[in-house]
């Protein structure tokens, strides 16, 4: 039986059961005995110029929800030009699960206050993607590395929030504090006595439209942090080195390096795989240690101790943003909110003993 003869097998009474918007409408302003401009301006909480009894706008409220009715706020927007829509600029692809938690905090946020989200996808460097077809009163980004992307929004005095990212005047971001975490990994490296540091990034996008800001701001936080204790910093030859096996070589076999700081999980993991081919002990023979968590890095061989941070309260720090700048009644400097890590301490450090003191 073709799709064709399916519909026809339907009886009139199920293709007519369940009724559109404006029947629905005109339903609830015969049992209210009102016009249905009425219901409307009573459903959109429109009191501007216009006044209705207690008793008949209660009378319409129950009524809706007897009828279970809500009005589509995409239309609403278009008509009147007023609305209550945030748009998510989610990434087609590589949406993490700390960004994920991030966009939980966010929208428990925004619908506490009443607003509605709507997901738009986009390619992250592809900056003709952000744009919106329908009217919004705000918007979320992850990630945003170049300030070109903003332009769209900056034009159109929409106000954002970028998560993880930059911003510009017309927006906000919320940041992980990139400086407290290279202090907490320094913090415990010199406590437990190391001397010889090296940094390992391996940013084979460095440079480029697509590498993240904290591309840069780790390793600078990094090497802050050995300059004000006094401490070597990493020669620049073997800060090249992309592959981890010779990035090891050069530190770890040459130079005597006791500790390794990696930018995040991937390059810790690279590292922990390389030292095993190698034959070098973690970490006995070398601590190794992560800007960022991952669920990986409780299951890696040693586990690795790393800077950790809930997605969940940058979701939250970045709706609570958002919402400010839409509530302002005059305009707002652009802000960046720096969110501190906590330090996770797992089985990839050890200590020195004075006599291993370089």
């Amino acid at each position: 039986m073709n799709n064709a003869s399916q519909k026809d097998d339907i009886p009139k009474e199920r293709k007519a059961s369940v009724p559109s918007s404006s029947q629905t409408l005109r339903m609830i302003a015969e049992r209210a005995g009102c016009a249905v401009s009425t219901v409307s301006r009573v459903i959109n909480g429109k009191r501007k110029n216009f006044s209705v009894r207690p008793e008949l706008e209660e009378r319409i409220l129950l009524l809706v929800r007897e009828f279970g009715y809500r009005p589509n706020p995409f239309l609403q927007s278009m008509r009147t030009r007023e609305t209550r829509i945030i748009a998510i600029f989610d990434p087609i692809v590589g949406f993490s699960d700390f960004q994920q938690r991030a966009k939980s905090g966010f929208l428990d946020k925004i619908k506490e206050a009443g607003y509605l989200a709507v997901g738009i996808y986009v390619q992250l460097y592809h900056v003709h993607d952000y744009t919106v077809p329908f009217p919004v009163i705000g918007s979320l980004l992850f990630d945003v590395s170049d300030l070109s992307f903003l332009e769209f929004f900056e034009k159109k005095a929409i106000p954002y929030v970028v998560l993880n990212g930059l911003c510009r005047e017309n927006g906000d971001s919320v940041q992980v504090d990139e400086a407290a975490s290279a202090h907490l990994l320094l913090d415990l490296l010199v406590e437990k006595g190391h001397r010889h540091i090296v940094y390992y990034g391996a940013h084979r996008d460095a440079q480029t439209i697509g590498q993240h800001y904290s591309g840069l701001s780790r390793e600078q936080f990094f090497c802050e942090e050995l300059a004000a204790r006094g401490l070597p910093l990493p020669d620049r030859d073997g800060n090249a080195l992309k592959q981890a096996v010779s990035f090891l070589k050069h530190h770890v076999l040459k130079r005597k390096a006791t500790a390794v700081v990696c930018y995040d999980h991937v390059r810790a993991e690279k590292i922990l795989h390389a030292a095993w081919t190698m034959g070098i002990r973690i970490p006995e023979q070398l601590s190794v240690l992560s800007f960022d968590d991952h669920g990986a890095m409780t299951r890696t061989i040693p586990p690795i101790t790393a800077c950790k941070i809930d997605g969940y309260d940058l979701g939250v720090a970045a709706a609570k943003l958002l919402l400010q700048r839409i509530g302002a009644r005059e305009e707002v400097c652009s802000n960046i909110k720096k969110i501190a890590p906590l330090l996770v301490l797992r089985e990839s450090v050890a200590s020195l003993s004075t006599d291993n003191d370089s």
